[in-house]
């Protein structure tokens, strides 16, 4: 019997679009009410090259208002990411939230504050691509301080987005890889009926742009078992089996990024048996993808 390889893959551009807003909400007629108005940005901080300020500034405007306005101000850094996998936290005490009441007096210029962040070292999350969402909240604090009379009206949540600048992108900072698989089996032929041991040897190569989150896929045939996978090349070669779809799957993690020029080898121990019923060839799928 013999053994045939299939190899496909990925060459899309890096690209994310789109962008979230706050939208304001109303207020019942004949009550007293305040617009409150604020914004995060951020620009970089010096000297530490990962840091960078955080500038919020909140006004309020209204009509029979009080002399002052306490509102409840909150900040979430990288809010679209779970807690424990934000990749941007603040200086004072590692957090990703920040939250303080704030006075304010109606019809004066914003009041501002500023707030040292940093992001996390790289080797510290994996995602590089997705958009880092910073967002504002305001309301009024409870107990209510001003009586039930007071409704906000206005952007009591307003958000702002920016992207990790990536390494070896270009000016665009989009990273257009060219990725390269190729494969072979030393062993052409197996016995029916033995338990064979095999060894897949594959080239992966990016000949383009830093490529993340790249991956290689090998799809394992019925009666092919995953041992081990090594590499001279790559001094950390991490693959894990795991099931897609009713399909048996070994994933090989090639690299975040895999650099331009990188190429890595690796040996892929597997075992097979039960073939009897395979025909007179068994085929195993490579994808480098990311």
């Amino acid at each position: 019997m013999a053994i045939g390889t299939s190899l496909w893959g990925h060459h899309h551009g890096d690209t994310v679009t789109g962008t979230l807003r706050g939208a304001p909400w109303g207020q019942p007629w004949g009550q007293p009410w305040g617009q409150p108005w604020g914004q995060p940005w951020g620009h970089p901080a010096r000297p530490c090259p990962r840091s960078f300020q955080v500038r919020l500034c909140v006004s309020v405007s209204g009509r029979r208002l009080p002399h002052s306005v306490r509102l409840m101000a909150e900040l979430q850094l990288d809010r679209l990411k779970q807690r424990g996998h934000r990749r941007v936290l603040l200086l004072r005490g590692q957090q990703a939230a920040w939250q303080q009441e704030v006075t304010l007096a109606p019809g004066t210029s914003p009041q501002c504050h500023e707030l040292a962040a940093y992001l996390r070292d790289e080797g510290d999350f994996r995602d590089k691509l997705s958009p880092i969402v910073t967002s504002l909240s305001l309301a009024l604090p409870s107990p209510h301080p001003h009586g039930l009379g007071l409704v906000l009206y206005g952007d009591t949540h307003v958000q702002a987005q920016t992207h990790i600048i990536l390494e070896d992108c270009g000016d665009d900072n989009v990273c257009v890889p060219d990725l390269r698989l190729s494969a072979h089996t030393p062993d052409a032929r197996l016995r029916i009926g033995d338990d064979n041991a095999v060894t897949l040897r594959v080239g992966a190569t990016n000949a383009g742009e830093g490529a993340f989150e790249a991956e290689l896929w090998v799809q394992l045939p019925d009666g092919s078992f995953y041992q081990r996978a090594l590499s001279d090349t790559q001094e950390k070669l991490s693959c894990n089996p795991r099931k897609e779809n009713g399909t048996h799957v070994v994933v090989c993690e090639m690299g975040n990024p895999m650099k331009a020029g990188t190429e890595v080898a690796v040996a892929m121990e597997l075992s097979v048996t039960g073939l009897e019923d395979a025909g007179d060839a068994i085929t195993f799928h490579l994808q480098l993808r990311r």
